[in-house]
């Protein structure tokens, strides 16, 4: 069995925010890493 050995979070934003509520101008990755493997969550 496997062992989380780091998680990452990554936090992105466009540089002007707009008025419109359509979540595109922001977003949240997580890198999950686990020896020589990692996945990636959006």
């Amino acid at each position: 069995m496997a062992t989380i050995e780091a998680v990452d979070f990554f936090y992105l934003r466009m540089p002007t925010v707009e008025a419109i509520a359509d979540n595109s101008q922001d977003s949240l990755l997580v890198r999950i890493a686990s020896g020589d493997e990692a996945g990636w969550v959006m």
